[in-house]
């Protein structure tokens, strides 16, 4: 079955309504984000409506990616997959963040680090308090100024009491941010479509040489819901990491493996989480264990320039990253089953090491490893597999970790634009439903969503990735058996 048909000299029909679909949820989310004001009611904000919303343009999304046929026969085909794409982030530029209020950390970083201070060493509730002339508190002279103008930013700071998470490179973004607009999201909104910008233009690059004449599979990423919302709406540094990633590809399929390990390094810079894919261009190179001395060191050395400051600020116990990877927990499905597993364990009487959360996330790396090194075990043929692998692999890693943001999508929709999959595209029009969850808090009934609708988003995901890989091995067999017959 395909959606719609291309005409000639001009778009395909299934592609002209999912267009304007998609413009008309751009148009309504904004509107809708209004009713989504900092500090407002939880019970008084129409959550199910927005996930609504959500649910129906990513099914639009899914469909014309997966069903549609080639939108275009000429450039004004490929100009409208481009137009809707900018047109459904510009209509968020102006729109208040929905659900989601990590910016204000960045706002505050971005101030901290453009005054040439360390955003590492303060939390912001020592800077608040110290304002304040709170007995006691640490008195950072050289951010007096900066409480004082950023008040109301400062106040604002989810999970004030540690200090920051982020890396230097997403620092200095932050800090560009308030050169453009001090302790406004304007400008930090500006730095993202920058971002934006230059994710189009690479994916355009690498799909046009490496994807055939596909060249509208750019939409997988262009035209998702969950990315614009993610990634305008609520303002994300994850936005940051996808040129980076897909420029560090680029590079690798042209040969030049080093540049794109260091580039790859400069994403980890933003997230830590493109250093899992260092595995990939090493592998891409073909040199085996000859390549790996070369390769590890200029990874490690970029690795360790761009983030040496990060962990070195990072051995306390306020420190964001240690809480992050040691506590936090958040739409987890399977992370569940495994912290489940390991108490089960301790009860029969086998010796866990670690608490079980702990013993779970020493599971969770040892598991994600398997998975890298398994899908990365044989050569591979082009650049799309080579999409295809790290894609699976990242998408792997987000659905075993204890935290399952749906803005974690953007480290795989990117990727599926060389190789598009169906379970990787459910996974990013299901993720919007963990936005439930702040209502049912509202009503005293998060138990509901954390044991029962965090499956809606996880089992169809892994039931389309089972069929995926029968298929796969049904496809395999068939070939060999044709080529038996020929024989």
């Amino acid at each position: 079955m395909r959606l719609g048909r291309e005409r000639r000299g001009g778009v395909g029909t299934g592609w002209l309504a999912a267009g304007l679909g998609l413009l008309a949820w751009s148009l309504a989310t904004a509107l809708l984000s209004t009713r989504f004001e900092y500090g407002g009611a939880p019970g008084s904000r129409p959550t199910a409506a927005f996930v609504g919303l959500m649910m129906i343009a990513g099914a639009v999304h899914v469909a014309v990616v997966w069903l549609g046929e080639r939108p275009v026969s000429d450039r004004r085909g490929l100009a409208w997959v481009v137009f809707v794409g900018a047109a459904m982030r510009l209509c968020m530029l102006l729109s208040t963040p929905i659900l989601e209020d990590d910016y204000y950390r960045y706002l505050w970083d971005g101030a901290v680090t453009a005054a040439g201070a360390n955003p590492y060493r303060y939390a912001p509730r020592e800077v608040a308090q110290a304002a304040r002339g709170v007995a006691g508190a640490p008195f950072p002279e050289h951010l007096a100024d900066l409480a004082e103008r950023g008040k109301e930013v400062l106040a604002r700071v989810n999970h004030p009491e540690l200090t920051t998470i982020y890396p230097p490179v997403a620092q200095l973004a932050f800090a560009a941010a308030h050169v453009l607009t001090p302790f406004e999201l304007a400008g930090w909104r500006l730095v993202l479509l920058c971002g934006e910008g230059a994710t189009l233009a690479l994916l355009l690059l690498l799909v046009r040489r490496h994807g055939g004449a596909r060249v509208h599979l750019v939409a997988a990423y262009w035209w998702s819901p969950l990315a614009v919302k993610e990634g305008i709406n609520s303002a994300h540094v994850d936005v940051l990491t996808v040129p980076l990633v897909l420029l560090g590809f680029f590079l690798t399929v042209q040969g030049r493996g080093i540049p794109a390990a260091a580039v790859t390094s400069l994403g980890a810079g933003v997230k830590l989480w493109p250093a899992l894919l260092l595995v990939a261009h090493w592998h891409w190179t073909g040199r085996g264990l000859r390549w790996l001395p070369t390769f590890a060191t200029a990874s490690c050395g970029t690795l360790a320039l761009v983030l040496g400051p990060f962990v070195l600020a990072s051995m306390s116990a306020k420190a964001g990253l240690v809480a992050y990877g040691t506590r936090w927990e958040m739409n987890d499905g399977l992370f569940t089953v495994l912290v489940r597993g390991m108490a089960l364990l301790r009860a029969a009487g086998v010796a866990v090491p670690l608490t079980d959360g702990g013993a779970a996330r020493m599971a969770v790396a040892l598991i994600a490893l398997a998975v890298l090194l398994w899908l990365f075990r044989k050569r591979l043929r082009e650049a799309g597999d080579l999409f295809d692998r790290a894609a699976l692999a990242v998408a792997w890693l987000l659905l075993l970790s204890p935290t399952q943001f749906p803005w974690y999508a953007l480290w795989f929709l990117p990727l599926t634009s060389l190789r598009p999959r169906l379970s990787l595209q459910l996974l990013a029009a299901l993720l919007p439903l963990y936005y439930l969850r702040f209502q049912l808090k509202a009503r005293g009934d998060v138990a509901t969503f954390d044991d029962w609708l965090v499956w809606l988003e996880t089992a169809p995901v892994i039931g389309a990735m089972v069929v995926e890989r029968w298929r796969g091995r049904v496809y395999r067999a068939r070939a060999l058996v044709h080529v038996g017959e020929a024989k």
